[in-house]
């Protein structure tokens, strides 16, 4: 990014000390509580998670919660990163898809703008009763009865990837 002419200053989580051979500037948290955290994003720009494996990003839905626009990979973010229109999703891996998300965010505002308020709306959905309420319907459908449990499984997935004001208020 910097050889493209943008303006950079990376701040990576997680103590980088023997765990990555950083070659580059840059400013680490080992550690960060709840409050320097949201300090922390309210501040940024923008956003990277690049992660590979996770079940639930939350450094990605915490930015999104504060309204930073959102770069990252599908791992962890597919309930809430919709790419073009709450964040941008690039491939695992991808240091040039990465990079060209990120100069897209920092050279078109509307952009940014759009993934922020978008972003800020979706991530909205995902409070404790909503949560709750989804686990209750997918563990509900999940049950053993005259069906089979394929079908009751499928049925339960199918529930569980509603938008969770439907999943809410079942017809």
């Amino acid at each position: 990014l910097k050889r493209r002419g943008i303006p950079v200053e990376l701040h990576v989580f997680g103590d980088t000390k023997d765990k990555l051979e950083v070659t580059f500037e840059h400013v680490s948290y080992p550690t960060l509580g709840g409050s320097e955290v949201a300090e922390l994003l309210n501040k940024m720009d923008l956003m990277i998670c690049p992660e590979e494996d996770a079940g639930w990003s939350n450094p990605a839905a915490e930015a999104m919660a504060c309204g930073v626009p959102l770069v990252c990979t599908e791992a962890g973010t597919l309930d809430f990163a919709i790419h073009e229109e709450t964040a941008l999703v690039v491939p695992n891996r991808h240091a040039d898809a990465i990079a060209d998300a990120a100069e897209r965010v920092y050279r078109d505002r509307e952009l940014a703008e759009k993934l922020s308020r978008a972003g800020l709306v979706k991530i909205r959905e995902y409070t404790w009763i909503n949560v709750a309420r989804n686990l209750l319907d997918v563990f509900a459908g999940a049950r053993l009865d005259r069906e089979s449990r394929e079908r009751k499984n499928r049925v339960a997935l199918e529930r569980y990837y509603e938008k969770p004001s439907r999943a809410a208020n079942p017809d």
